[in-house]
């Protein structure tokens, strides 16, 4: 694995920034268990990581007027256990079985689809 730097900006400006002053050698990480597999096994090259955890207002679970809302990097588990989403969707009817079927016991378990 080539070296790498990591970039922990503050706001959505300062991101936008590193993007445009690093072009296709910044790439956006949020958790990164994928990127760092696939940058350990060469299927993708980047010499910047920018992480996205430290931009205030991308993650959370927020009811509005208008519906759910549900930040970009809020946690699998943060969802799965939420009041708010659990409440949006009682009235959801169950999916099909045949969904349910396609989906691995992990994806069950994270999923908000009555199986």
């Amino acid at each position: 694995m080539q070296p790498i730097t990591f970039h922990r900006p503050r706001s959505l400006e300062e991101t936008f920034a590193l993007l445009e002053h690093f072009g296709e050698d910044g790439r956006l990480i949020a958790g990164g268990t994928a990127i760092v597999v696939m940058l350990k096994q060469s299927l993708l090259a980047a010499d910047q990581l920018i992480s996205l955890d430290g931009i205030p207002g991308l993650a959370g679970i927020r009811q509005e007027p208008d519906g759910l809302h549900i930040g970009a990097l809020t946690r699998h588990r943060e969802v799965e256990t939420s009041p708010a989403v659990k409440a949006a969707t009682e009235e959801l009817p169950a999916a099909p079985q045949w969904r349910c079927q396609r989906l691995t016991p992990e994806l069950q378990i994270h999923s908000l689809l009555k199986c």
